[in-house]
């Protein structure tokens, strides 16, 4: 399996606000839902310590409209940098909001298993038994 795009995600300098949303919009209400879960995120990143240029650029690349149909989530990673991986699937995910010295891209609340599908790649969240992370990750998992 290549693993090579997620990268930049780890040769970059940290600390980093890792996000996984549902930005679905598959009811006649679902551009709203979307702007009230991103909204939701973005407040989740700030009283986790996210600083507000963070919260900005996964803001606005949550809001973003996913040229998928419903069911879609989209996962974030970015830095001060900007957007260092993004990734969307065709599955519900609840909410997963992290920021911390590293992606949490396989752990802290949640694991992400990534699998090679044809050209596009597959993820999944599934609860985690016990969080991995150090003391100065915080981390967030809400349900929609």
């Amino acid at each position: 399996m290549d693993i090579s795009r997620l990268a930049p995600a780890y040769h970059s300098d940290g600390p980093f606000a890792t996000v996984l949303l549902d930005v679905g919009r598959g009811t006649e209400t679902g551009a709203q839902e979307q702007e009230i879960r991103v909204r939701d995120a973005e407040s989740e990143l700030a009283r986790i310590g996210a600083p507000g240029d963070v919260r900005d650029l996964v803001g606005k690349r949550l809001a973003e409209r996913a040229q998928m149909p419903s069911p879609v989530s989209r996962a974030v990673v970015a830095n001060r940098d900007g957007v260092v991986f993004e990734d969307i699937a065709n599955q519900q995910v609840a909410q997963a909001v992290a920021w911390g010295p590293l992606p949490d891209l396989a752990g802290c609340g949640f694991s992400w298993s990534i699998a090679a599908s044809g050209s596009r790649w597959c993820w999944s969240i599934t609860p985690a038994g016990r969080s991995r992370c150090s003391g100065r990750t915080s981390r967030s998992r809400r349900a929609r």
